[in-house]
Order: structure tokens, then C-alpha cells, then sequence
């Protein structure tokens, strides 16, 4: 089974714009990279960064 991950910088105001964030960049990841439309994500890791961004990790698994 093929993985993929992903590396992004998140910038928010609220949980709810958080999400439409990695809305976002899951559609435009999904455009840009043709190896994911087999794909489906898998999961989502986050981790604090500086200045109130988060850093997050996106893993795609080719289903």
C-alpha cells in the first residue's frame, strides 16, 4: 500500500477556520498531485509551532 505526506504551516483564527484550512489544501493537494486521487486521507498530525502556527502533517493512503 502506497503513503504519501504532506507538510504544511497553518495559520488560524478559530477550529472552524482551522478545518476549512485542511479542507482547502486536501482539494488543492489533490489537484495539483495526480498520485492522489487514488488516494484517500488518512490521517493528520499536528504539532505547535512559532508564532501561533501550527504545523501540520497530512498522510494520504492509496486505498
Amino acid at each position: 500500500m502506497n503513503t504519501y505526506s504532506y507538510h504544511a504551516e497553518v495559520n488560524f483564527d478559530s477550529g472552524d477556520s482551522f478545518l476549512e484550512v485542511i479542507r482547502e489544501t486536501v482539494l488543492t493537494l489533490k489537484k495539483n498531485q495526480p498520485e492522489l486521487n487514488e488516494c484517500s486521507l488518512a490521517d493528520v498530525g499536528m504539532a505547535r509551532g512559532i508564532d501561533g502556527k501550527i504545523n501540520v502533517t497530512l498522510y494520504f493512503e492509496k486505498v
